[in-house]
């Protein structure tokens, strides 16, 4: 029997399971050509793969520049950091302006490998060249009886529909009808119509995480989504144990004079009601967000009432036609160590922008001349130099004078995935070991399958892409 590190998993090595093991990583390994083009991979190898970081944690020897697409470039380099760590920076440069391409966001309500992407079966309104990931999202580690409506936190439009509006107060990245790209520090509040009535909201996440007692007053709401959650690890000291969402504080605050108007986007892609719930006590996953109102500003609204969100912070929704809720800005790490994102309960119980804190982290930003990048700094936890950098590093290594920059999801979701000639190949993350994902066996899996290398990397609800425009 072999085990894998940092868990109670063994995986018999009889001739039979092998073979499993064995056809289905040369699969993976044809597909993304990660190790080597077109290579076996074989049992014992996979086992070393998982069991010796070190074979990761390697420094690009000489910087390099491919040629990506016209006027797209992909480069990388090692960035050397203090105590003798190190990260390797892949960095893919485009055109904000430019007549033959544009950027998007890609949004979905369950996983997708960002290879997918770039599959015919996948509609991103054009050809990909590149996508990096994007926004947090639900994740934990085992089976619930109520999976959220929307699982991308926060601010979500897709192709100029409204699907999700954020309950905090974040950077955002926008992507107006016009094709031009930016991120902007977005306050999580805004005007909707919902039926005939305007409606006044502001970002709830403080009061369901406990940190406020923000009440619901006459003329204004309190918005309530996903991004409420609260996901603990089953060992606060170990991030490889299991993710578990925390049911007993999913729901929204109770009050006698409190109405929760439920509000789901339907196969339209409409926003409409579909529940109006007295005194509150609803749980933040059976809509796209909840508006928490006061008796009376609720008086008129109805089962089926379209609702119409108008304005977020500064925005014009009527302008946008992609964005989502990002992580903190770049630069704010230059002045100070911390983040209130790192109060954020939906995001587990391990800040992830916590001073001194390593991780993969991505990175969009534009420089003063225009071009747009997509940045990650990689990493492989468990090797001994190579455990990702900190924010303050990111800053260090982003110019002071960039237009704008932002985080993006980070750790395991960190991943530049570009076309290469008639090929897809990617940056970031060649280390992904699938955990605490299922125990189910079935006839064409007869094994534990949780702890397999798997070179595709982490499947994503929000990308990014680059892509052709097509020519009219």
């Amino acid at each position: 029997m072999l085990s894998w590190p940092n868990s109670e998993c063994t995986i018999d090595t009889n001739d039979f399971m092998k073979k499993i093991l064995e056809t289905k990583n040369r699969q993976t390994a044809e597909r993304q050509g990660l190790l080597h083009e077109g290579e076996e991979v074989p049992y014992e190898k996979v086992v070393d793969l998982i069991r010796n970081p070190e074979t990761f944690a390697n420094r690009i020897d000489e910087p390099y520049t491919l040629n990506v697409e016209d006027g797209v470039t992909l480069s990388g380099r090692t960035i050397e950091l203090e105590g003798g760590y190190f990260t390797n920076m892949y960095d893919l440069v485009f055109p904000g302006s430019d007549v033959n391409m544009r950027s998007d966001i890609f949004t979905t309500k369950r996983p997708l490998y960002p290879h997918r992407i770039f599959a015919d079966e996948v509609n991103v309104s054009g050809t990909p060249i590149a996508c990096i990931n994007g926004s947090f999202f639900f994740l934990q580690d085992e089976q619930i009886d109520l999976s959220p409506v929307e699982i991308v936190y926060n601010l979500d439009v897709r192709e100029g529909w409204v699907l999700g509006l954020p309950s905090a107060n974040r950077p955002a990245l926008i992507i107006k009808k016009s094709g031009r790209i930016e991120a902007v520090n977005l306050d999580a509040s805004g005007l909707m119509l919902i039926g005939n009535k305007t409606v006044r909201w502001v970002g709830g996440e403080s009061v369901a995480h406990q940190k406020s007692e923000i009440s619901v007053v006459s003329g204004q709401g309190v918005l309530f989504n996903s991004a409420c959650c609260t996901i603990r690890y089953d060992n606060g000291g170990d991030k490889t144990s299991l993710r578990r969402l925390i049911r007993q504080l999913n729901f929204s605050p109770r009050a006698e004079d409190v109405v929760d108007v439920v509000v789901k986007a339907g196969t339209d892609g409409m926003l409409r009601v579909i529940a109006v719930n007295n005194g509150g006590g609803t749980d933040f996953f059976v809509g796209n967000f909840i508006v928490q109102l006061h008796r009376d500003d609720a008086r008129g609204i109805n089962i089926g009432d379209v609702v119409l969100p108008q304005t977020v912070g500064c925005i014009n929704l009527q302008d946008v036609h992609s964005a989502i809720t990002t992580g903190p800005l770049v630069h704010h790490f230059l002045l100070k160590d911390d983040h209130e994102i790192n109060l954020d309960s939906s995001l587990g119980s391990f800040p992830p922008f916590a001073p001194g804190v390593r991780y993969a982290r991505s990175v969009m930003y534009e420089d003063v001349d225009g071009l747009v990048h997509m940045v990650v700094f990689d990493a492989v936890p468990l090797s001994k130099f190579m455990k990702g950098v900190t924010p303050k590093e990111v800053a260090k290594n982003i110019p002071e004078n960039a237009r704008w920059a932002v985080f993006l999801d980070g750790g395991q979701s960190s991943r530049i995935t570009f076309r290469s000639g008639s090929d897809v190949d990617a940056r970031g993350n060649r280390q992904y070991v699938r955990l605490h994902k299922t125990d189910k066996v079935t006839k064409e899996s007869p094994i534990d399958v949780r702890f397999l290398w798997s070179a595709r990397g982490r499947p994503l609800t929000t990308m990014i892409v680059l892509k052709k425009i097509p020519k009219k």
